[in-house]
């Protein structure tokens, strides 16, 4: 993690380095240190093979994303040769690698949208994490935010229906049309229905099968539901002939093309390389992916 650390703050350091005036008000010595510094840097990620820079690009992108104390403290970690994460902190990886993919797709969501609400509404935010319940605080943010993200899943009339109603009716609305999605999709995998009669026989391990099962479809239905509507139509058409794991996979590399597509279509000084927050990558290199659940 102090390797990790040390990348990190070699590409701040560049970066910095390479915008700053500060370095024209430094004394001539100091001012040759740091442009020994700076090359030295440089020298170092130019000699790195092409794979191992782009990974190093990607953590340091990761590492923007923090909060800027947070940022500061691992700044001053590695400054002063302490660890950043505690013991707690540094098992968390290892878990999360133990989870199937739908489940680390339904944690990254989730912590996805709580970055939204911290980032888009830092007031409201920061009052719910200070108020006596703030779960139930954070979920109605959360709810709200929903929402709109629904909005936006909509064909241009039923924008303009959807908006005609009152925020009590749209959350009404977008939790109906949830159910009979749900019930859509499970209609594709008839391994659901098994398990349902199992479990009606007391089945204890259908009845964990089907409660993670169902959980999966729910993590589904929200990653279809960012598509544009005419290609959500058509993934979901291609559903019948894949496991939901599978379905998840594809359903995410299909976001990550309508983002690239969205990117070269905008205009303005917005040019960012890295993608949205979208879904995690898969365990494992290329090729070695996990195997999916059966249906």
């Amino acid at each position: 993690m102090r390797c990790v650390a040390s990348i990190l703050v070699a590409l701040a350091l560049l970066l910095s380095l390479s915008v700053t005036p500060a370095a024209a008000q430094q004394s001539e010595p100091a001012k040759a240190a740091s442009d020994s510094r700076e090359a030295s840097l440089r020298d170092w990620f130019n000699g790195l093979g092409k794979a191992r820079q782009e990974e190093l690009k990607k953590r340091f992108r990761a590492f923007k994303h923090l909060p800027k104390e947070r940022q500061q403290q691992i700044l001053k970690a590695v400054k002063e040769g302490k660890p950043i994460l505690n013991e707690q902190q540094r098992e968390n990886p290892k878990k999360l690698k133990k989870l199937d993919y739908l489940e680390r797709v339904r944690l990254y969501t989730v912590a996805a949208e709580l970055q939204a609400l911290r980032r888009g509404r830092p007031a409201e935010f920061k009052a719910a994490m200070e108020s006596e319940r703030p779960a139930a605080e954070l979920q109605k943010l959360m709810l709200e935010q929903r929402v709109q993200m629904h909005l936006r899943s909509l064909t241009p009339a039923e924008r303009a229906e959807f908006a005609r109603l009152s925020p009590e009716q749209r959350r009404e609305r977008m939790q109906s049309e949830h159910k009979q999605r749900l019930e859509e999709l499970q209609g594709v995998y008839p391994r659901l229905a098994e398990l349902r009669e199992a479990a009606a026989r007391g089945d204890k391990e259908a009845r964990k099968e089907l409660r993670n099962a169902l959980a999966d479809l729910r993590t589904l239905d929200q990653l279809l539901q960012r598509l544009q509507p005419e290609k959500r139509k058509e993934m979901l058409a291609e559903l019948r002939d894949l496991s939901i794991d599978e379905a998840a996979d594809k359903v995410r590399r299909a976001l990550q093309d309508q983002w690239q597509k969205e990117q070269k279509d905008r205009k303005g000084p917005r040019d960012r390389k890295d993608p949205p927050r979208i879904a995690p990558e898969r365990n494992g290199k290329r090729g070695e992916e996990r195997r999916p659940r059966e249906q």
